[in-house]
């Protein structure tokens, strides 16, 4: 891998998901439990992600649209500032409203991110697009790592007289300000100017006519409703079911992240050697046992250990996914082909988010054994639906 060879502004977007991987890092060990000590139950923190999924959903297609016809780069410093002021405003204001409103802007900025990255970083990559992906899914994990480790210093802070609420909201602050770091790689990247602009209903029918596609969105469906009903609440569900808080969890975190990243580096040699389908069934295949022997656990140490190794064998097929997606994808149609994969996955998701949270306040275990099931079933149907195709990473 020529590492040299991928270019500046290539670099400059790997090293800004590297630097949201940053922030998502914090806020995976630590955003749960803010909100959880700021008052906020489960079901609530549940709305959170089901407003901040509905909104992505409902903008995700005309900001991949837009992104296409008008340039994907504006998107991406919208998102910047969005994200930035998202985390802003729950961190300077409590109450529901104001957690609301963050959601709101979350949504949005999730909107304009996603489908503008995902097809800036394909023109850019052209014919090294599973290597380009490989390699920021890997420093983007490493960079979620280091983010989970700062999971430590609220527990510090508490030892010398803060409480959690006072650390966790300065943990939050320092997210926001890496958030709006990210302007800084964005604004020198060069962008192509667009001088054919596509048409919309030219880009939907071809869409819309890719078997292939529409039978992926579909899976989206299934695999996004299922892993909305645990997935997003799991340091929620850890620091309840363990009575753990952000330095063991984000710890918990961290090594999943590092595990992670380098099975990020073996997807594309998994799929080289067993096929495309194969490449994304067997990790996952592993991974559904694991997940479901976490509410069997009898100690915060085992269920991590479990939690650990799902994870990551889950997730090391991201890379694979999306380069199939932009393989697929007519170049004009990147953005809002991820659009229309976002919202097939991010609306059942969010839905359940709102469903999970909810019963597990009530029944803690029943979201994850739920999460376990439909997984399942999304992979055998992932083998039966696409088993027959020949699905190539070569562009």
């Amino acid at each position: 891998m020529k590492l040299v060879s991928f270019g500046r502004d290539l670099w400059a977007l790997i090293m800004f998901s590297g630097v949201l991987g940053l922030s998502f890092g914090i806020f995976m060990s630590i955003w749960q439990l803010y909100l959880k000590s700021a008052g906020y139950t489960g079901g609530i923190i549940g709305l959170y992600n089901l407003v901040n999924g509905l909104v992505m959903t409902l903008l995700v297609i005309p900001a991949g649209v837009m992104a296409d016809r008008t340039g994907r780069k504006k998107f991406l410093l919208l998102g910047a500032v969005l994200s930035a002021c998202s985390t802003f405003l729950i961190v300077v204001f409590i109450g529901i409203p104001y957690l609301i409103l963050s959601a709101l802007l979350s949504g949005f900025s999730w909107a304009s991110v996603q489908p503008a990255l995902n097809a800036l970083v394909a023109d850019k990559a052209g014919r090294k697009m599973e290597t380009v992906y490989s390699m920021s899914s890997f420093i983007m994990s490493f960079c979620m790592a280091a983010g989970s480790l700062i999971g430590w210093i609220p527990e510090k802070l508490v030892l010398n007289g803060w409480s959690y609420f006072e650390a966790y909201r300065l943990m939050i602050m320092v997210a926001g300000l890496i958030q709006l770091s990210t302007i800084l790689l964005i604004a020198p990247v060069t962008e192509e100017k667009i001088e054919n602009k596509p048409e919309h209903r030219i880009a939907f029918a071809r869409i819309r006519e890719n078997t292939v596609l529409m039978r992926l969105f579909l899976l989206n469906i299934l695999v996004g409703f299922g892993a909305g009903l645990s997935i997003p609440l799991f340091s929620y569900y850890f620091s309840v079911k363990f009575n753990v808080e952000s330095g063991p969890i984000g710890t918990m975190y961290m090594v999943v992240n590092i595990v992670g990243s380098f099975l990020y580096l073996g997807a594309v040699p998994l799929s080289r050697r067993f096929g495309v389908v194969n490449g994304v069934v067997i990790p996952q295949a592993i991974s559904v046992p694991l997940l479901a022997l976490i509410p069997y656990s009898g100690s915060f140490i085992m269920a991590s250990i479990l939690y650990i190794f799902r994870s990551a064998l889950m997730n090391m097929v991201t890379p694979l996914m999306q380069t199939l997606y932009m393989n697929l994808s007519h170049p004009e149609d990147r953005a809002t082909v991820t659009a229309f994969s976002s919202i097939f996955w991010g609306l059942p998701n969010s839905i359940s988010s709102q469903i999970g949270g909810i019963l597990m306040d009530k029944m803690l275990d029943l979201p994850v054994l739920s999460t376990s099931a439909i997984y399942a079933v999304y992979v055998v149907l992932f083998y039966l639906l696409l088993r027959e195709r020949k699905l190539d990473l070569a562009s």
